[in-house]
């Protein structure tokens, strides 16, 4: 059924791009306006948080969407329980969940896709999707490819891979499902391990499609051009964070392939993509809602119905280019994500090695509310907690120390001096009045 469905929403969502572009909008503002309604109808809190805005049933039909309240992240974490629609779905219940179930092809109650992460706020946040939205998402992931098929191939994913984060739960969602047939084989990198250990299966495997963080995909291109790795992708896919010129010219140098760039969010998990045929950087109009701000972005997530995110304001700044395009929807110049800097340390070696942002971007203990790491040497950093009351603060220490002991002993970076400073807030950057997940001691 999952397969037949995905193939359905594919088909679908393949006419628009031979759509005009006032047939996507009308399109759009229909799937607006239904969400909101379910929304208003079925979930307690949008209807209080409405009401309290003067917003009532009968005025849902004709109200422009300039004139409805905006959201976060914190508002969302903050009335969670009264946010999401299916009754069965509590803030303690996903965290049992992620704390008992950590490994990222599990689903809650055999039927919820859970997606946890901090984005570069620092502030946690959790993302559910039901099954049928999740073969949605599936579709859409297909759209990325110019020339999809069934027929099977070799796939490698590079990423943060030991907890429930986007890209590798998306990656490993085919399998244990009548999708498996697809790979015909697969292998996971964990991006916190020296990718040099990796090679000798990468060179067996010489896999069709190369999946994952740019970042680490440049490390396995900087592989094959000195002469460790041997294979040759028809397809590289990057996403996750933003892709450089330099990124790209290596991918370009060492494999003759197609590289798709899509952007990516836990709130949504593609949301448009690049590539060289398309001439340009498309947003998928015909699934979310995005509007354009000049330090933001707000998101309307136009298909999860058991979580909905309407106009909820993220961090990231897209440039628009206007219409015209190959494709009816909006095409952006660029986007201007917060990319954090990695973290640089001298290791047990002796060398010079970083921990990849994304680790930190995705780091999770249950009770740990934000946090931030500021280094204060080149083996040395402390790690800033802001703990709930609601748990143990001896707990939550011990096993954030632990945590932080997984990743350094992956990195080979047990020599490394640091403490946890448990504090009552993070305040922003006084001189940007940013929010900085990882930043240098003054």
């Amino acid at each position: 059924m999952a397969l037949s469905r995905i193939l359905y929403y594919n088909f679908k969502l393949n006419r628009n791009v031979h759509r005009d572009r006032r047939a996507i909008l009308r399109q759009r503002e229909i799937k607006f306006r239904r969400l909101l309604k379910y929304a208003f109808h079925h979930s307690d809190f949008y209807r209080e948080y409405y009401s309290d805005h003067g917003i009532y049933s009968k005025t849902l039909e004709n109200i422009d969407i300039n004139n409805l309240p905006v959201i976060d992240k914190k508002v969302m974490m903050d009335h969670f329980d009264d946010l999401v629609v299916p009754g069965e779905l509590t803030k303690e219940r996903v965290e049992d969940f992620l704390e008992s179930f950590p490994a990222p092809d599990t689903a809650l109650y055999n039927k919820y896709r859970v997606i946890h992460t901090s984005g570069t706020t620092g502030e946690v946040g959790y993302f559910l999707y039901n099954r049928r939205e999740w073969d949605f998402i599936k579709a859409i992931a297909l759209r990325i490819f110019p020339h999809f098929g069934l027929k099977p191939k070799s796939y490698v994913f590079i990423g943060a891979v030991d907890g429930h984060y986007a890209g590798v739960c998306l990656f490993l969602s085919p399998l244990h499902s009548p999708e498996a047939f697809v790979y015909r084989d697969y292998l996971v990198l964990d991006i916190n391990y020296p990718l040099e250990q990796y090679t000798d299966a990468l060179n067996r495997l010489n896999p069709d499609v190369i999946t994952g963080y740019p970042t680490g995909i440049r490390m396995l291109a900087e592989l094959q051009k000195y002469g460790k790795l041997f294979v040759s992708p028809q397809a590289v896919v990057c996403g996750g964070e933003p892709i450089t010129p330099e990124t790209e010219e290596i991918i370009y140098e060492v494999w003759e392939c197609e590289l798709i760039n899509y952007y990516a969010a836990s709130e949504s998990l593609i949301l448009g993509v690049e590539r060289k045929d398309l001439k340009g950087f498309y947003l998928f109009d015909d699934v979310n809602y995005i509007e354009f701000r000049d330090d933001h972005m707000l998101l309307t997530n136009l298909y999860n119905y058991t979580q909905p995110l309407i106009r909820y304001r993220m961090n990231d700044i897209l440039v628009p280019r206007g219409e015209g395009g190959i494709w009816p929807f909006t095409k952006i110049k660029h986007i201007i994500g917060r990319q954090e800097e990695l973290l640089w340390f001298i290791n047990q070696r002796g060398d010079f090695d970083f921990i990849h942002p994304i680790v930190i971007v995705e780091f999770y203990v249950r009770g740990l509310e934000k946090y931030q790491i500021i280094r204060t040497g080149n083996t040395s950093f402390i790690f800033r907690a802001v703990i709930s009351q609601q748990f143990s603060r001896d707990e939550v220490i011990k096993k954030i120390d632990g945590r932080l002991r997984e990743i350094l002993k992956k990195k080979e970076m047990l020599n490394l001096d640091y403490r946890i400073e448990v504090v009552s807030d993070i305040a922003n950057d006084p001189k940007t009045g940013k929010y900085n997940l990882i930043r240098e001691a003054v």
